[in-house]
């Protein structure tokens, strides 16, 4: 015959921490993210701003790259074999994700962020930066990387800046994923007191209710951050029923109904801002 185990009552101690990460949970889940500054921007679609020349001998950039262009000081640059075109591009897209949060570009200049543009003929270990990588994997895994921790540099292909058919992204913006890793990498992270502790809990959220099964974006609180923005500024493919990547979700008032609690958290980082990147 077994043996009834003894009721364990939880110790005060541990009764107490536990009321306490309660109050937590309740306080992040409904304290207002505190934004050091948003403002209110229209869209510009001018990319004349990157004038493309060799990078400034000051720069310190690799010889490797012979294409440079600024965006309010921060650098883009690329190979020779790199269009212009690819260059302007890049410019116009941070332009218009910067502008309704200037903080996040202060703080890129402040770190010395940079983007690089890898050619449609090169590839991720291409770039000097990525040299040290695995080239089999990486080289088959990525057309561009957001920057993160002591990488200061964020990553494109040229073909999915110039929306070419030979994109195997074709459809989506990647730039615009991998600079919303670097905003909220290098950005965020750094300038919004408990940014990353909102996002997390949103994530967990999410997933205990079901949501984004079978998408990058439910695979980690990263993706779920990128994969929204891409879809807040309508640069997200569709796909139903789910292919492991992506959901019907695609555009803002479908991430606002699927999921309004990441949607309320990139629109009050992004102060509203309605705005889609057009193709050169």
């Amino acid at each position: 015959m077994n043996k009834l185990l003894p009721k364990l009552k939880p110790s005060r101690k541990s009764q107490l921490l536990i009321a306490v990460m309660l109050i937590v949970v309740v306080v992040l889940f409904f304290l207002p993210v505190i934004i050091p500054q948003t403002i209110d921007v229209v869209a510009n679609e001018d990319r004349s701003g990157c004038m493309v020349t060799k990078p400034p001998i000051e720069s310190g950039f690799d010889p490797f790259y012979e294409k440079y262009c600024e965006m309010d000081g921060i650098p883009i640059i690329s190979s020779a074999a790199v269009d212009d075109l690819a260059l302007q591009q890049t410019y116009y897209i941070l332009q218009n994700l910067l502008a309704p949060i200037p903080y996040v570009r202060d703080k890129f200049l402040d770190l010395g962020v940079y983007f690089a543009i890898i050619g449609r003929f090169e590839n991720q270990t291409t770039l000097p930066e990525y040299a040290h990588l695995d080239s089999a994997y990486w080289d088959n895994r990525a057309r561009g990387l957001g920057a993160s921790g002591s990488d200061r540099v964020s990553s494109v292909g040229e073909e999915n800046l110039l929306c070419l058919s030979m994109d195997r992204y074709h459809g989506e913006s990647i730039a615009v994923h991998e600079f919303a890793h670097t905003i909220h990498l290098l950005g965020l992270r750094r300038t919004v007191f408990g940014f990353d502790s909102r996002l997390r809990l949103l994530y967990y959220f999410a997933k205990i209710e079901g949501l984004w099964v079978d998408t990058y974006a439910g695979s980690n609180m990263k993706e779920y951050w990128a994969e929204g923005v891409q879809s807040y500024f309508g640069t997200n493919l569709q796909q139903q029923p789910s292919d492991g990547i992506h959901n019907w979700v695609n555009t803002p008032a479908e991430l606002a109904r699927y999921d309004p609690r990441l949607y309320q958290l990139i629109d009050s980082i992004f102060g509203g801002f309605s705005w889609s990147p057009t193709c050169p």
